[in-house]
């Protein structure tokens, strides 16, 4: 679950993980990514993330929280780490500047995301290894994104377009939903 949220200065991209109870989100003004209960109880910074605030991504099955991370300049990385934010990861490094969501492909151990600097959807596979472009035409600004893994679709949202859109899993059949 993705979704932005005005609740407190700074706040951007809140996502509940259903294997430890817990809400995670990502905050601007501290530049860090912090955890409560599911209640708003017992808050805790997990990682210091020293840019701008992140997509975020939970892997419940896994363990495994996924962030993207903006220096400010020209350097965005894509980082994992288990939920309690030890054994952090560099999972991909890049010149384009803006991730504007993450989410897994389960079934066949991919990574998507958008970037909306180079307005593309990208997927490696997840220890951040063979890196493709999935669809690099049509887009304007696409940010979350999330797979349905029932009907191997891909779906994100054309910020450009004000638009929901989805694909097959390789970018093929793309389509407007809304």
């Amino acid at each position: 679950i993705w979704f932005a949220c005005a609740c407190m200065p700074g706040m951007q991209a809140a996502v509940a993980s259903t294997s430890d109870a817990k809400l995670y989100w990502g905050d601007n003004f501290y530049t860090q990514i912090e955890r409560s209960d599911t209640d708003g109880a017992n808050p805790e910074v997990v990682v210091n993330v020293i840019a701008n605030g992140p997509s975020l991504f939970i892997d419940s099955v896994n363990g495994h929280l996924y962030w993207d991370h903006f220096n400010g300049s020209t350097i965005s990385r894509i980082y994992r780490s288990n939920l309690d934010g030890s054994n952090t990861t560099l999972i991909n490094e890049s010149s384009d500047r803006f991730v504007g969501g993450i989410t897994l492909d389960y079934a066949n151990n991919k990574l998507y995301w958008t970037n909306y600097d180079s307005d593309e959807i990208l997927r490696s596979n997840l220890d951040g290894s063979s890196i493709e472009t999935v669809i690099s035409s049509g887009l304007t600004t696409p940010e979350g994104i999330t797979i349905d893994p029932v009907e191997n679709k891909l779906y994100w949202v054309d910020g450009g377009r004000d638009w929901i859109r989805r694909s097959d899993l390789d970018g093929g059949n793309v389509e407007t939903v809304l």
